[in-house]
């Protein structure tokens, strides 16, 4: 039998423990099934069986922030060995591949030892491990593990596998049964009976901690949330600044145990007037009982009076930018390493900003560039013709790690940021977060966060590169553009299968962006050390850029400009090398591409896709897309396919058209047939001119 979730069981006079979830999967799970995961037969009733995407997620309120205790009981349905792949058996978690906050939690196999690890991150990750543990396929086992002051454990089969005294307890996250990213994979189990039980303790948050009163859609409202761990007589009062009392919110009175909540919508009149004012202020919680000192909890609440949001215009399509993804290993947050001395900071964004102009590049994503060094990279970009899309580490934060903005003034630091970089002319706008996983919580944050850049800087949009199943994603946030990365190369010839997919990624693209530009960053690095592999063989990257275009991309994005070594943990192979110097044949073919495409990118800005009725082409190597001008003319766009050999492509024509090369002007053939000379990998625009117009 399923037993309802029960986030508010009040234990009068007891301790004050209290069960959180009861999921037995028979009746309707107590959450969200998720990526196929599905219910089967199990060994009592039914389990839900995960594997590859497959999830249940879990509200984060059935998690015990202080206290608790999780048991499930799991069979796998294929076996748990050590995987090649580099991921991880996913079982239990709140948190991937991305950085960690204080308190993310996770359970898995891990990939190397096929051994369950449970961890918490602080600083660093916290395991237990349960060492010489054997799984099975169909045998079930008893997985419990707790947390708490007297620290944790982790156990199977009701024997203390490992323990250790880490007593903070976990974050108050979502939590998923599976998960899948680019370094974990939902484990193939079987799962029944997940209990989770826990203890409360005193305690107050406002959800969020930041606040704007302005009715915009825009942190226009909270939560005031309090847990009292035993009965108490208690009080909620309003602080400002100097911390003094502004306002009763909860006026004193007895209450059992117990989770209640208040909307801000809610709150008593004074306590509405003084947040209207704006300034920080502090929420305190003070509970007594007999004989007891009294318990005194308090809470950050941020209120900004002055911001205001409004969609920002959409000014992307104004430009058709030849980027590069740029991420100097030795100077980035990301990995938490800083280049002091700032006359070399300056002397290196200088170096690289004036080669990648050579490059016929006009754009760059500067990943992971330490705040003190944003000004010095935007003043190099600007003397060399460069726009930059800014990272911001506030924001990127924010994103990956809410909890760490529970006490800390959010929109203050973000208003800090956008403002040092805003009015700088390279400025082309933000990058807030690199491949998120597009869940719901993911979604509503990301949204958030680029509602409050918009209404901080309306003038520069927020950037995100998306993979995956992103469709939601970019219409829930709304972004301007839609940026995706797309990496066919393996290392054998880049044809049939891979490049059709390839395509197909542009093709879905397009359709997902519903007429919002499409930036594509196409496979320009390899990977690897010491036998580097997967680099794009000459000319592959001339034909990944022509088949984004050919298919309806408004902007390209190389990936990746400079090399990175282990340290960054992947070894990439970039267009320079780690000395900046040219890797191979890729820094010469970026230049070429460059500068054909340059010369057509106010034409391809102004074409749309439209499905091809107006040209035949009978050779398979041959891809020939239709586009109409915004002036009402028709045009195609013709790629060579085949990246070792040169093509001369025969298009027909529309009756009594003929081609000219959009480029040149050039006549290409006669009436109804447009011969196009190609090399390898190539593609060319062509304008049809009909009648007077010819």
């Amino acid at each position: 039998m399923l037993v309802p979730l029960l986030l508010c069981t009040v234990l009068s006079g007891a301790p004050a423990a209290y069960e959180s979830l009861f999921d037995t999967f028979d009746a309707a799970p107590a959450s969200t099934l998720e990526g196929g995961a599905t219910l089967v037969e199990g060994p009592t009733g039914r389990a839900a069986r995960l594997a590859g995407a497959a999830c249940v997620r879990y509200p984060a309120t059935a998690f015990p922030r202080e206290a608790g205790r999780v048991e499930l009981d799991l069979a796998p349905h294929e076996a748990i060995v050590p995987r090649h792949d580099g991921r991880h058996w996913m079982l239990l978690t709140d948190v991937g591949a991305a950085g960690a906050w204080r308190g993310a939690s996770v359970i898995y196999w891990d990939r190397d030892t096929a051994e369950l690890r449970f961890g918490v991150f602080d600083g660093g990750w916290r395991w237990l491990m349960a060492a010489g543990v054997d799984w099975p396929v169909g045998r079930w086992r008893h997985v419990a593990f707790t947390y708490g002051p007297d620290g944790r454990t982790l156990e199977v089969d009701g024997h203390v596998a490992a323990r250790d005294d880490y007593g903070r307890g976990i974050a108050p996250g979502p939590m998923r049964l599976g998960y899948i990213d680019s370094f974990s994979v939902a484990a193939p189990v079987l799962v029944d009976n997940l209990r989770v039980t826990g203890t409360l303790a005193d305690t107050v948050t406002a959800e969020p901690s930041s606040f704007c009163p302005t009715p915009d859609g825009v942190l226009d409202a909270f939560t005031l949330r309090w847990t009292l761990a035993a009965p108490a007589t208690a009080r909620v009062d309003l602080l400002d600044a100097r911390g003094r009392v502004a306002a009763a919110v909860l006026p004193t009175c007895k209450e059992p145990a117990g989770r209640r909540s208040l909307a801000s919508a809610d709150l008593p009149a004074a306590a509405r007037d003084a947040l209207g004012r704006g300034g920080a202020f502090r929420l305190r919680l003070t509970a007594e009982r007999p004989g007891e000192a009294p318990e005194v909890r308090e809470a950050p609440l941020f209120v900004d009076a002055r911001l205001r949001w409004r969609p920002a215009p959409v000014r992307a399509a104004e430009r058709f930018p030849l980027g590069a993804w740029y991420f100097w290993e030795e100077d980035a947050s990301y990995i938490n390493r800083h280049v002091d001395d700032p006359a070399r900071a300056a002397a290196y964004f200088e170096r690289t900003l004036a080669d990648l102009q050579g490059l016929g590049v006009d754009t760059v994503i500067a990943n992971w560039t330490p705040r003190d060094h944003r000004r010095a990279l935007l003043d190099a970009a600007r003397r060399h013709g460069i726009r930059v899309i800014v990272h911001l580490d506030e924001v990127n934060s924010f994103l990956w790690n809410p909890a760490s903005f529970e006490s800390r003034d959010w929109v203050r630091e973000f208003r800090e940021a956008v403002n040092g970089v805003r009015r700088h002319p390279a400025t082309l706008g933000y990058y807030l977060v690199d491949e998120p996983s597009p869940t719901p919580e993911n979604r509503a944050r990301i949204a958030l966060a680029k509602r409050v850049v918009e209404a901080l800087d309306p003038g520069h949009p927020g950037f995100t590169c998306l993979l995956g199943d992103y469709a939601e994603l970019f219409r829930e946030v709304g972004y301007h553009v839609l940026l995706v990365d797309i990496y066919p190369v393996t290392g054998a010839p880049l044809a049939g299968a891979p490049l059709e997919s390839y395509v197909a990624a542009v093709d879905r693209a397009r359709e997902i962006a519903g007429g919002r530009p499409v930036w594509v960053i196409p496979q320009c690095f390899g990977f690897g050390k010491p036998a580097p592999r997967a680099i794009p063989a000459p000319n592959e990257v001339r034909l990944m850029v022509w088949e984004a275009i050919a298919h309806g991309a408004k902007g390209i994005v190389y990936f990746l400009y400079q090399s990175t070594t282990g340290v960054q943990g992947e070894w990439l192979q970039g267009i320079v090398d780690m000395d900046l110097r040219p890797m191979d044949h890729r820094y010469a073919e970026v230049r070429a591409v460059n500068a054909a495409v340059r010369r057509l990118a106010p034409t391809l800005l102004r074409l749309r896709w439209r499905p091809n009725d107006l040209a035949r082409c009978d050779s398979p190597s041959i891809d020939a897309q239709a586009f109409r001008h915004a002036d009402g003319g028709d045009y195609l766009c013709v790629v060579n396919r085949d990246t070792r050999a040169p093509a001369l492509a025969s298009v027909g024509l529309p009756p009594g058209a003929l081609a000219r090369d959009a480029a040149t002007g050039a006549p290409l053939g006669s009436d109804g047939v447009a011969h196009v000379d190609l090399g390898p990998g190539e593609g060319k625009l062509l304008r049809l001119m009909r009648g007077a117009r010819r």
